[in-house]
């Protein structure tokens, strides 16, 4: 949940670089492999789902909105088939009101894939996942043991599907 993230104390101990780099390692190359080797189909778009519950506007200062212009900037230039949907939920009054500045950073096919949402947001989240694949805290029956936000359940926490991961990408970096 955005609300929670302390982005200074995170620039503490890296950069905006490198959680950009991180992005790109983790989400396009790591879990996308995982996702094509567990499936056998190719896996090349994502949903998203950005809680905004808990944001106000002392959250969104100049270091965020850097960080966000960034993120979306790289996504989209470099990567704009990869998010297939993105739903912006618990959406503040505030953030309502930022959007229409927000929304031209983005090309108008990424703009497109993106709904934004107040607090009436479940049944349009369960169209696209499975209730039991849907954290409770967002209207579906996931209760991740430590918590949802926290889980990092996936093919790509398989470890026989990790070492597989790291195998292919030392081979393609020799």
């Amino acid at each position: 949940m955005l609300g929670q993230l302390n982005l200074d104390e995170i620039l503490k101990v890296t950069t905006v670089e490198q959680m950009l780099l991180y992005h790109i390692q983790v989400l396009i190359d790591r879990k996308f492999t995982a996702c094509l080797k567990q499936s056998g189909k190719t896996i090349s778009q994502s949903l998203t789902i950005l809680d905004l519950k808990g944001v106000t506007m002392k959250h969104m200062n100049k270091q965020v909105r850097h960080f966000i212009q960034k993120i979306s900037r790289l996504d989209q230039d470099y990567y704009p088939e990869y998010l297939g949907k993105m739903f912006i939920v618990n959406s503040p009054t505030a953030f309502k009101a930022m959007w229409p500045m927000i929304k031209p950073w983005l090309d108008k096919r990424t703009q497109k894939k993106i709904e934004v949402h107040g607090s009436n947001f479940t049944s349009k989240l369960l169209e696209f996942v499975d209730s039991e694949n849907l954290p409770e805290f967002l209207g579906g029956s996931c209760r991740c043991l430590e918590g949802c936000e926290n889980s990092d359940a996936g093919p790509w926490s398989n470890s026989f599907l990790q070492v597989l991961y790291e195998h292919a990408h030392a081979e393609a970096y020799q």
